[in-house]
């Protein structure tokens, strides 16, 4: 099977629209040098600790954030600088953790 030349036209002008909506796109942010910090709070048994609050401090610029563990323990401190970091974990009913 050939394409004539009207075929072949379509087939370049179809490429060329395919081509022009992908390049309108907007480009997400970049992200970069940043990360992530995230974890699950547990007792001595091992059962999730909710509502426990986790201090997470950038020991390079004395940067602070606070975070609160979910029902199932679980907290997240997102888009950290790069450094060296320190977290303390405190509770109801429980002695502080660094």
């Amino acid at each position: 099977m050939t394409c004539t030349s009207a075929c072949k036209r379509l087939l370049i002008l179809a490429a060329a629209a395919v081509f022009s909506f992908a390049s309108a796109l907007p480009m997400s942010a970049q992200t970069a040098a940043v990360g992530n910090i995230s974890g699950t709070v547990t007792d001595t048994s091992g059962a999730a600790i909710s509502g426990a609050t986790v201090v997470v401090i950038n020991n390079d610029t004395g940067a602070t954030r606070t975070a609160t563990t979910d029902s199932k323990g679980d907290f997240t401190s997102p888009f950290l600088q790069p450094g060296h970091y320190e977290l303390i974990f405190s509770g109801t009913g429980f002695g502080k953790v660094d």
